[in-house]
């Protein structure tokens, strides 16, 4: 099964809806999401997409938002989180190196294995909320994934050419 991005309009699904969503999961105490709405916060994460509040509580309800979605794979919450596996995961990953390689048309072609949040969402650009995560330390999502997709015989059930 392959999980798509469900956001279709930044103005309902991104800022209106997560807050909620991560209550709802349990990811996010009650007290953060009331103050997220009592000051009628925005986050949008660019500018291109609106404009996001920077009052002193809505920063400090996003920052406590995006701190408890760190370890998180937002497109994924419900696949089950066990908190040291993707650090340690990720710190092999890094040490052993993330370029992986398969055959492609006869060649040897390398790849770079899975992604960090930060890099599959480079738009997020708010450095007050960023600079409070170690990148160094951000959980490496999908290398299974990015694995599989390479595959010979999954390239070519998927009917992927060999110039991609």
């Amino acid at each position: 099964m392959m999980v798509g991005n469900g956001c279709t309009n930044w103005n309902v699904d991104t800022s209106p809806a997560l807050p909620e969503t991560l209550y709802n999961f349990q990811i996010i105490p009650k007290r953060v999401l009331d103050s997220y709405e009592e000051n009628n916060c925005k986050y949008y994460g660019d500018p291109t997409f609106g404009k996001s509040s920077t009052s002193p509580a809505c920063l400090k309800a996003e920052a406590t938002i995006q701190k408890m979605l760190y370890n998180l794979n937002i497109y994924d919450l419900y696949r089950a989180v066990y908190p040291t596996t993707l650090l340690d995961k990720s710190k092999k990953l890094r040490s052993e190196g993330r370029m992986g390689s398969t055959i492609i048309g006869g060649e040897v072609k390398t790849y770079k294995r899975g992604m960090t949040m930060s890099e599959y969402t480079p738009w997020l650009k708010n450095k007050r909320l960023t600079s409070q995560l170690n990148q160094e330390e951000e959980p490496i999502l999908g290398d299974y994934f990015t694995d599989y997709m390479n595959r010979a015989d999954v390239r070519k059930a998927f009917n992927i050419p060999d110039s991609v």
